[in-house]
């Protein structure tokens, strides 16, 4: 009982009621929160989603296979296989695989990209069922990422 009566005298009430003052005041602000699957926030601009491959004006794959992707990913993701077209100059990826599972999306390989052939473009709905589905190939690059419908 000493205890509480002491507690009670040195109780600094100010402390109380400035703490009071504070959630008062914000209690009547505007909400910042968003309902999200109903709706959805747009990314910054500089915000690095899905990495996506590129063709150029007339339908062509922008990748000249020059490897400075795959060498400068700290996490190995990225598998080309080059090949020859005939009517063409360069080279193209036959193969163009990205492991999403393991991905950091650092950027490095978009950076390195001479030819501004990949992006990491602003979807960050990316979640999956099963971890075949972050393993894309090189028509699934050029595709959006599907829509999940998803369980309870």
């Amino acid at each position: 009982m000493k205890g509480l009566v002491n507690f009670v005298k040195t109780f600094n009430y100010r402390d109380l009621i400035k703490g009071a003052a504070v959630t008062f005041k914000h209690q009547f602000k505007k909400t910042v929160t968003v309902q999200y699957p109903k709706q959805r926030l747009e990314p910054f601009p500089r915000f690095r989603g899905r990495l996506t491959l590129l063709k150029d004006e007339n339908g062509e794959d922008k990748c000249v296979c020059c490897m400075a992707c795959v060498r400068i990913c700290p996490t190995q993701v990225i598998e080309i296989k080059p090949g020859k077209k005939e009517g063409r100059k360069t080279r193209y990826p036959v193969e163009y695989n990205f492991n999403m599972d393991r991905c950091i999306f650092c950027g490095l390989c978009v950076e390195s990209c001479n030819f501004g052939a990949i992006e990491l473009n602003n979807e960050y709905e990316l979640a999956q069922y099963s971890r075949k589905d972050f393993y894309l190939t090189k028509e699934k690059m050029y595709l959006p990422t599907p829509k999940v419908e998803y369980r309870k």
